[in-house]
């Protein structure tokens, strides 16, 4: 939970030094002010940014190193990076089959069909990052 003091974003202190250490095809946990789970993969990272891609959405989403906070566009829901827990390998590995077949994929509900792996993936991520 961040807390405001002034200017400066307050958060567990443990969780900040971890996300300075994403590196790009690492999965975290950010969660929406309006409570929405974000399952992000690490695309990109600069000395200041944190740039991932949201695995369901495929929505591209831009975090600050320093603060975890997502950079939101006017009208959109701010985000923050809550958990940078390691899932297990079984796991990490269907969702990165499922981030690249929504990324390469076609368009159509067929295409967007959950395989009973990815069903039972997402349904442990749920439980592992509310914890």
């Amino acid at each position: 939970m961040v807390e405001k003091d002034g200017d400066k974003n307050i958060s567990d202190r443990a969780l900040m030094e971890k996300i300075k250490l994403l590196e790009v095809f690492d999965i975290f946990h950010a969660e929406s002010q309006n409570g929405a789970s974000l399952i992000c993969i690490v695309v990109g990272v600069d000395s200041r940014k944190i740039y991932a891609r949201r695995i369901t959405t495929q929505e591209n989403c831009i975090f600050d190193r320093e603060t975890g906070l997502a950079d939101a566009a006017p009208g959109e829901s701010e985000a923050i990076i809550k958990s940078v827990s390691p899932l297990p390998i079984e796991i990490y590995q269907t969702m990165i089959g499922l981030d690249r077949r929504y990324r390469l994929g076609g368009k159509s509900l067929g295409d967007a069909k959950l395989t009973d792996n990815e069903k039972k993936a997402l349904l442990f991520i749920d439980e592992f990052y509310s914890n």
